[in-house]
């Protein structure tokens, strides 16, 4: 993926950083997880639950 930057003179393509996916972003974290459930609260719009 590319994108581009400007400086004051040019126009630049420069290569993205790749995006991590889920397993690489917790491959280096060993805590303890306890999922929770949490209230969002009531709808607002139109949501469905």
């Amino acid at each position: 993926m590319k994108d581009f930057t400007k400086n004051d003179e040019n126009i630049e393509k420069v290569k993205l950083s790749k995006r991590k996916n889920i397993g690489e972003l917790f491959e280096n974290y060993f805590g303890n997880f306890k999922p929770e459930e949490f209230d969002w609260g009531k709808n607002e719009g139109d949501e469905i639950w």
